[in-house]
């Protein structure tokens, strides 16, 4: 059964799944009517080292990193279920990697005059690759300060002393992507 998650919200997934290896980060969204285009919205994973720099990051554009792997662009989000996914293979992630920043940005967001205020059905989810059930959700849609907003951390694993791998759920809005990639890099 998934666990729905609010802001803020935590999961132990090795808890939750033991011995889980393998994970898939979905992440979906759909344009409301308001939008004039389909929205291009861009999953990013940043591999964190034990330091805290940012050692690797993985999207549509270096779709294949160190135990992480990228489903490729979707451009509109039409569709159900999820629109790009993220592959984490748990045990092959660098043994330095001590948590992995999910993010996304709308692509030419201020150009078309979109942000996250005219996303419907937005949510992240974290699924068992190993049978394909979902062991948590994160729906971010409606909410009110999203508007204006066309970046955000949606969420983060974070991995302990234990190896025990945990996921938060974040909805870390931000109106550019430099100031969410300057936050990634700084503080998350």
């Amino acid at each position: 059964m998934s666990i729905n998650l609010a802001k803020s919200q935590k999961v132990n997934l090795s808890k939750t799944v033991p011995k889980l290896k393998n994970v898939c980060v979905g992440l979906g969204w759909d344009a409301n009517k308001f939008a004039l285009f389909g929205i291009d919205c861009d999953a990013y994973a940043y591999l964190r080292d034990n330091t805290g720099n940012v050692t690797e990051t993985v999207y549509f554009g270096h779709r294949f990193g160190t135990g992480v792997e990228h489903s490729g662009d979707n451009l509109t989000g039409r569709g159900d279920g999820d629109d790009e996914r993220i592959m984490i293979h748990l045990d092959k992630v660098p043994a330095n990697c001590t948590s992995i920043v999910i993010a996304v940005n709308i692509f030419m967001a201020k150009i078309k005059f979109q942000d996250f205020g005219k996303i419907k059905n937005a949510f992240i989810r974290i699924v068992n690759s190993e049978n394909n059930s979902e062991i948590c959700r994160f729906d971010i849609s409606g909410n009110p300060e999203f508007k204006g907003k066309n970046s955000m951390i949606f969420g983060k694993l974070t991995k302990d002393n234990q190896q025990a791998w945990e996921f938060t759920a974040m909805g870390l809005p931000y109106d550019s992507e430099s100031k969410m990639v300057a936050e990634i890099k700084q503080n998350i």
